[in-house]
Parts: C-alpha cells; sequence; structure tokens
C-alpha cells in the first residue's frame, strides 16, 4: 500500500534581480532532498488557494476574507 503526505512551502519564492532560478527555486530542492532522504519520492506539486477569514475587527468592518496561494508538495513512499 503506498503512503501519500504533502509538504506546504514555507513562504513565497521571491526572487532578487541578481539571482539564477536555481538560486530562486533552491527551497524547492531543499524540500524535495529532505524527503527524500526520508524515504519518500516526490510526486508533484501544485499551488493550493487558501482563503483566509478576516479578524473580529475586520469580520465587523464587513471585510472579505483574502485567498493567499501555498505550494503543496505531495510525496509518496511504499508501506
Amino acid at each position: 500500500m503506498t503512503k501519500y503526505k504533502t509538504v506546504a512551502l514555507e513562504s513565497m519564492l521571491v526572487g532578487k534581480k541578481k539571482q539564477t532560478a536555481n538560486e530562486v527555486i533552491a527551497p524547492v530542492s531543499q524540500a524535495i532532498q529532505r524527503e527524500a532522504a526520508g524515504g519518500w519520492k516526490f510526486v508533484n506539486m501544485y499551488d493550493m488557494p487558501i482563503l483566509v477569514t478576516p479578524g473580529c475587527i475586520g469580520k465587523l468592518l464587513g471585510k472579505p476574507g483574502d485567498v493567499v496561494y501555498y505550494y503543496m508538495m505531495v510525496f509518496a513512499q511504499e508501506a
């Protein structure tokens, strides 16, 4: 039986003007390598929209929630 798990990237990928694409994407590579060391195989990566509801004051002011996108990596491991 195959087990699956998801791992969210902790932050948005942000590049600076003189950075290479490999430098910007390094957190993804590091996460894949870290999970591979634990026996997990990378399957795919998805961007997931998450609705963040406003706090008490925001609700009182009628503010809608904000949609934030997180990158979720899916890993598989044979049980």
